[in-house]
Protein backbone atom coordinates (compact mmCIF):
# COMPACT_ATOMS: atom_id res chain seq x y z
CA UNK A 1 0.00 0.00 0.00
CA UNK A 2 1.47 3.40 -0.96
CA UNK A 3 2.22 5.73 1.86
CA UNK A 4 -0.06 8.65 2.49
CA UNK A 5 1.16 12.04 1.26
CA UNK A 6 0.85 13.54 4.72
CA UNK A 7 0.72 12.14 8.20
CA UNK A 8 -0.96 13.51 11.25
CA UNK A 9 1.50 15.70 13.09
CA UNK A 10 3.79 15.94 10.06
CA UNK A 11 4.33 19.13 8.11
CA UNK A 12 1.31 19.71 5.95
CA UNK A 13 -1.78 21.77 6.47
CA UNK A 14 -1.55 24.33 9.22
CA UNK A 15 -4.62 23.65 11.34
CA UNK A 16 -4.51 27.21 12.69
CA UNK A 17 -4.97 28.59 9.16
CA UNK A 18 -7.62 26.06 8.20
CA UNK A 19 -11.25 26.34 9.19
CA UNK A 20 -13.98 23.76 8.75
CA UNK A 21 -16.60 26.45 8.29
CA UNK A 22 -15.68 26.94 4.66
CA UNK A 23 -15.89 30.70 4.99
CA UNK A 24 -13.79 33.19 3.08
CA UNK A 25 -10.11 32.51 3.55
CA UNK A 26 -10.61 28.89 4.47
CA UNK A 27 -7.98 26.63 2.95
CA UNK A 28 -10.43 23.74 2.82
CA UNK A 29 -13.08 25.81 1.04
CA UNK A 30 -10.81 26.16 -1.98
CA UNK A 31 -10.56 22.39 -2.53
CA UNK A 32 -12.89 20.29 -4.64
CA UNK A 33 -15.31 18.26 -2.53
CA UNK A 34 -13.51 14.88 -2.86
CA UNK A 35 -10.16 16.51 -2.07
CA UNK A 36 -11.63 18.44 0.87
CA UNK A 37 -13.20 15.29 2.31
CA UNK A 38 -10.02 13.25 1.94
CA UNK A 39 -7.77 15.93 3.44
CA UNK A 40 -10.09 16.68 6.36
CA UNK A 41 -10.63 13.01 7.21
CA UNK A 42 -6.91 12.25 6.94
CA UNK A 43 -5.29 15.29 8.53
CA UNK A 44 -7.88 16.19 11.15
CA UNK A 45 -9.62 12.89 11.93
CA UNK A 46 -6.46 10.81 11.55
CA UNK A 47 -8.07 8.24 9.25
CA UNK A 48 -6.04 6.08 6.90
CA UNK A 49 -6.55 6.07 3.14
CA UNK A 50 -8.26 2.70 3.46
CA UNK A 51 -10.68 4.00 6.06
CA UNK A 52 -11.44 7.06 3.92
CA UNK A 53 -12.07 4.82 0.90
CA UNK A 54 -14.52 2.77 2.93
CA UNK A 55 -16.36 5.76 4.36
CA UNK A 56 -16.62 7.60 1.05
CA UNK A 57 -17.19 4.48 -1.06
CA UNK A 58 -14.36 5.48 -3.41
CA UNK A 59 -11.44 3.41 -4.73
CA UNK A 60 -8.31 3.74 -2.60
CA UNK A 61 -6.29 4.87 -5.63
CA UNK A 62 -8.69 7.79 -6.06
CA UNK A 63 -8.40 8.63 -2.36
CA UNK A 64 -4.60 8.75 -2.74
CA UNK A 65 -4.98 11.03 -5.77
CA UNK A 66 -7.39 13.31 -3.88
CA UNK A 67 -5.05 13.48 -0.87
CA UNK A 68 -2.04 14.38 -3.01
CA UNK A 69 -3.93 17.00 -5.03
CA UNK A 70 -5.77 18.49 -2.07
CA UNK A 71 -2.65 18.71 0.07
CA UNK A 72 -0.65 20.30 -2.76
CA UNK A 73 -3.36 22.91 -3.44
CA UNK A 74 -3.77 23.73 0.26
CA UNK A 75 -0.02 24.05 0.83
CA UNK A 76 0.32 26.29 -2.23
CA UNK A 77 -2.46 28.53 -0.95
CA UNK A 78 -0.87 28.76 2.49
CA UNK A 79 2.48 29.67 0.94
CA UNK A 80 0.96 32.44 -1.19
CA UNK A 81 1.20 35.96 0.22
Amino acid sequence: MPSCPTRRGAPGLDARATTFGGGPGSVLSTLDRPERSAVALHDFAGLSSGQIAGITDRPIDQVHTDLRAGTAKAEAQQAAP
